[in-house]
């Protein structure tokens, strides 16, 4: 319906065009995630620290211009309660460098201070089977599937940018992160929500 409505070409809205589907998956973070991942020789991943935002600045764009829409960050973007990265912690934020260079980014974002989602009904065959599903769930360390009326538990995607589409170092990043939520019991029972283009 919102489709349809945003694009009647009704004089007061404007013009659009179809520019391609974003893709949001929701991977659950569990306990049998450990370890991190492997990634070519000569690639390593570390947290970041302020000192790093000038860097990540600069890494940002120089390959943001690759992707559609893409925003052009500054330090404002991180360094206040009221900036677009507000509740970020640079710890959460992971850099992956080859040979001295920075060649990704890849943070955990846990945005529940200031946005939730909450789930307002389940519908049709999940409807019955979430009980059961949370039971299985439980066992095999996968989160659970809260009430109606309750928040969605997840962390999201934030900077998931990795220099010439490398997916190796995109799935050592990943696979590191699930390992370092997997260990945090705030964390361990939520899902991280990534959402991607579907031609990044």
């Amino acid at each position: 319906t919102a489709i349809v409505v945003l694009t009647a070409g009704r004089s007061w809205l404007p013009s659009y065009h179809f520019a391609g589907n974003y893709r949001t998956f929701a991977i659950p973070i569990r306990r049998s995630w450990r370890g991190g991942g492997r990634g070519r020789t000569g690639t390593k991943v570390r947290e970041a620290e302020m000192a790093d935002v000038p860097r990540v600045i600069r890494f940002l764009d120089s390959v943001g211009p690759e992707r559609q829409f893409f925003p052009r960050y500054t330090a404002a973007d991180f360094l206040n309660g009221r900036s677009t990265f507000r509740g970020l912690d640079l710890s959460n934020l992971l850099l992956a460098y080859r040979n001295g260079e920075l060649i990704g980014t890849f943070g955990l974002w846990d945005q529940s201070t200031f946005r939730q989602t909450v789930v307002d009904r389940y519908h049709g065959l999940l409807r019955w089977m979430r009980p059961v599903y949370n039971c299985l769930a439980t066992v095999r360390g996968f989160p659970r599937l809260p009430r109606a009326g309750c928040p969605f538990p997840f962390v999201a995607a934030a900077l998931p940018v990795v220099r010439c589409h490398d997916e190796d170092v995109f799935e050592l990043m990943l696979r590191t992160q699930l390992s370092r939520a997997a260990v945090r019991s705030l964390w361990r029972d939520r899902y991280l929500m990534l959402g991607l283009h579907e031609r990044d």
